[in-house]
């Protein structure tokens, strides 16, 4: 069973379980045939291209400002990194759908970002130290020179006169 909400451009838009349209609040309505037949005609209106991987996501914008709707649609990789795109397809190399960001994906991609800054700061501070001499390694301890000739070390006994 499908769901469906127009937004307030008259658009239709889909949902897999019913409920509630997670921005307006409105009860989603049970799709009939007509409603399907629309939403074919919109989309094949609109005009398809290929997502462009955004490096930059937070000067990008996660979400538009004036809406609200998500602008970056993200990709995990197998070991849980993620790659962002300006709009819906699918990876170019995974072939894998790409899915719409949330406010969840982003603080985890966040808390990741802060992870390696962290590590390749310690990395750099411990790089520092390791030019750094270490104290009383192979350092002979030098005796203070006598005071006076008395102190029963060799001194220049040279004779004067």
């Amino acid at each position: 069973m499908v769901w469906y909400s127009r937004n307030s451009r008259g658009q239709i838009e889909l949902f897999d379980l019913m409920g509630f349209h997670p921005q307006t609040g409105e009860e989603l309505i049970p799709i009939t045939r007509e409603v399907a037949d629309a939403w074919k005609q919109q989309t094949a209106k609109i005009v398809r291209r290929v997502a462009v991987r955004v490096d930059e996501p937070e000067k990008f914008g996660f979400f538009d400002p004036t809406t609200g709707a998500a602008k970056i649609w993200y990709w995990r990789s197998g070991n849980g990194e993620c790659e962002f795109y300006d709009g819906p397809g699918f990876h170019p190399r995974a072939g894998e759908q790409l899915q719409i960001v949330t406010r969840d994906v982003i603080a985890e991609w966040r808390h990741q970002q802060e992870a390696i800054i962290a590590k390749k700061r310690r990395s750099r501070s411990s790089g520092r130290r390791s030019h750094v001499r270490p104290q009383n390694v192979n350092v002979k301890e030098e005796k203070p020179l006598p005071k006076n000739c008395d102190s029963g070390s060799r001194a220049d006994t040279t004779a004067i006169g």
